[in-house]
């Protein structure tokens, strides 16, 4: 499997269980900019925790998640992106131990804490 193949897999891995976890998932787009090859978009994540991640369980716990995302077009398609979410605040929100975490983590395929760098966008979402 070629680099960006499993990318898409460790992404596409992640996203389901993220989805599970949190089955209410809503995205309000707060601002979406356009210049030249850019698009900036500035939003909120809110959602229910549903089932157990992190290490986490579920009581009922909602959270609200601000993020901005810098997307580069060529050709009419996505082919970078670069974003900050405001982790700490949502790991705070659902009861989570910030402090067991390294710095840097995303959520990995299975739920636990990985060191991520940036990124390269592999598909369109």
């Amino acid at each position: 499997m070629s680099a960006i193949g499993a990318l898409r897999e460790r992404s596409a891995r992640s996203c389901r269980t993220l989805r599970k976890a949190f089955l209410d998932v809503n995205i309000s787009i707060e601002d979406l900019i356009a210049e030249g090859d850019r698009v900036v978009m500035r939003y909120t994540e809110r959602g229910t925790l549903a089932r157990e991640i992190f290490g986490v369980s579920p009581s009922g716990q909602s959270y609200a998640k601000s993020g901005v995302t810098v997307y580069r077009h060529s050709n009419g398609k996505r082919v970078e992106s670069w974003g900050v979410e405001d982790t700490l605040g949502w790991l705070r929100q659902l009861g989570a131990d910030p402090s067991a975490f390294p710095s840097g983590f995303q959520a990995g395929a299975a739920g636990e804490a990985s060191r991520k760098g940036p990124s390269v966008e592999a598909s369109a979402n």
